[in-house]
């Protein structure tokens, strides 16, 4: 004996109905990456970067006093002329003033944005910085020291160091600059010499 016809088309219809319950016709966006990871993948290219080499101590500039080239874009960097210290510049153009933090912990002051390292025209005294082609030489072999201060690697008795001069005005957002050089590592003037990196703003 067959079932009744409007019996088979019944259960056809609630096998039909049980088939399709759990599927929504409606595309929906890829779920987004996990916040953390963002934020890591973040921190890593900042560090890959460079960070603001800052003085530890505002030095008349709440804002603190970065190492810095001269010029203010990609296209008018100056490297003839010396490194300066000059207001840690957040929030505008700053590739000019960020360095490796690994590099330093090797024994070098490098720009991965410029492939140069920081140099000391002499080892005496008063010598002024520029950034050269890294090649591991004596002028670029550098410590930073556990008080902040960052020593000559051959001589730990002389410091990166801003000169006890007036900042001159550098123009845009309230900046000041000042010089860098080599000096006499002492205790009197450890707030021109104790240096911290900081991430740019």
């Amino acid at each position: 004996m067959k079932p009744p016809a409007l019996f088979v088309l019944s259960i056809a219809v609630i096998v039909l109905l049980a088939a399709c319950a759990g599927t929504d016709p409606t595309p929906k966006p890829a779920a987004p990456a996990a916040p953390e990871a963002e934020t890591n993948n973040s921190a890593m290219a900042e560090a890959d970067e460079g960070w603001f080499l800052r003085t530890i101590a505002p030095l008349g500039d709440e804002r603190g006093l970065c190492m810095d080239l001269a010029g203010w874009t990609s296209t008018n960097i100056n490297f003839d002329a010396p490194v300066q210290a000059h207001t840690c510049k957040h929030g505008w153009w700053y590739m000019d003033g960020r360095f490796n933090t690994t590099a330093l912990n090797e024994g070098r002051l490098e720009m991965p944005y410029f492939e140069r390292c920081l140099e000391a025209a002499a080892l005496e005294i008063g010598s002024s910085f520029f950034v050269l082609p890294c090649d591991g030489s004596e002028r670029q072999a550098l410590s930073h020291l556990a008080t902040g201060q960052i020593v000559l690697a051959g001589n730990p008795t002389l410091c990166i160091s801003i000169p006890d001069k007036p900042h001159r005005d550098a123009g845009g957002d309230d900046f000041v600059v000042n010089g860098l050089n080599l000096d006499a590592c002492s205790e009197e003037d450890a707030d021109r010499q104790r240096w911290v990196f900081t991430e740019p703003l």
